[in-house]
């Protein structure tokens, strides 16, 4: 028997880049998205560009303006703060080998 390999993202995705894609492929702006959430238009603009996370708040209004559900903009955004801190993790552990083989070729 095999054993399964766990997948791990090599990037983090913003959950935001869904949102941005609905807008696109809806033709829509994000003015008229926070019209019909309820969320302001900056909100929705810094959700878009990946700068602004996805609270349950607004997972539920996006869900109720689009065809997005809450659950899966919340898991996404789960996904994505794991991600996120699994790659520092990696990115600082690979900086403390480097230095570490550094010291250790260092000339005495």
């Amino acid at each position: 028997m095999e054993a399964k390999k766990k997948f791990l993202m090599p990037v983090a995705v913003h959950p935001g880049e869904n949102v941005r894609e609905w807008l696109e492929e809806n033709e829509m702006t994000a003015a008229e998205l926070a019209r019909r959430s309820g969320l302001t238009e900056a909100s929705i603009r810094r959700i878009a560009d990946g700068r602004e996370d996805i609270t349950p708040e607004s997972a539920a209004a996006l869900e109720r303006a689009t065809s997005m559900s809450a659950n899966f903009l919340l898991r996404f955004q789960q996904l994505y703060e794991e991600t996120s801190a699994r790659l520092a993790r990696e990115k600082a552990a690979k900086a403390a080998r480097r230095a570490t083989r550094r010291r250790e070729l260092a000339p005495a």
